[in-house]
């Protein structure tokens, strides 16, 4: 299927729930295969339902191997990427390990992440650039928090739980984000914004979608 690029009103509301009835019928489980396809064909470690234009709470994401080698020791060091098998996330909720506390008085249950943009940098957060595939040809640096927890659906419907850190978790709070209605120019550091050149694209993971 085609991406939707910025622009699109369908990238910028928040998609719905999908239902447990919806799981198993074939329109839902063409959805889910198309997404596959779409992100692999694209080049992409993710995609969100909203960005082949289906407004559903559903996310995909997968770093291969051959993405990987592609990629210097260094960048792959820095950035805490790993190979990632696929996964499919449906009603994904993401929420985060609280930052230290100022005091002792302080709450110490996880936090929710919310839609509200991210600056400056906090305690637990990295800063990196990221590309997307709804917005091709820019990139810029966006905070991230380094560590997530993700409840959600599996595409049988049964309930998943991940621990995740490093680049698994940019791409899940990156694919999170489209299903609110979010994208990455949301949170950037505006000043970093920038074009990039082919050969870089060659080079560098950072197109989520």
């Amino acid at each position: 299927r085609d991406i939707k690029q910025v622009g699109h009103p369908v990238l910028r509301g928040a998609a719905r729930e999908v239902r447990r009835d919806e799981l198993q019928t074939p329109m839902f489980r063409s959805l889910i295969d198309d997404m596959v396809q779409t992100m692999r064909t694209a080049g992409g470690v993710g995609l969100a339902a909203p960005q082949i234009g289906v407004p559903l709470r559903v996310i995909v994401l997968e770093i291969r191997e051959e993405y990987l080698t592609k990629l210097t020791q260094e960048v792959i060091k820095a950035r805490e990427m790993r190979p990632l098998p696929l996964i499919v996330m449906i009603n994904p909720v993401l929420s985060v390990p609280p930052p230290p506390p100022p005091s002792s008085s302080s709450s110490s249950s996880p936090s929710s992440i919310t839609n509200d943009p991210v600056s400056p940098p906090g305690p637990g957060m990295v800063v990196h650039e990221e590309g997307c595939l709804s917005l091709t040809g820019f990139r810029a640096t966006v905070a991230r928090h380094h560590e997530v927890t993700v409840r959600g659906w599996d595409r049988e419907g049964n309930d998943v739980e991940m621990n995740v850190s490093g680049w698994p978790a940019r791409i899940f709070q990156h694919e999170c984000d489209h299903i609110e209605g979010m994208i990455y120019i949301d949170r950037m550091d505006s000043r970093t914004f920038r074009m990039f050149t082919p050969p870089e694209e060659k080079e560098q993971i950072y197109n989520f979608e």
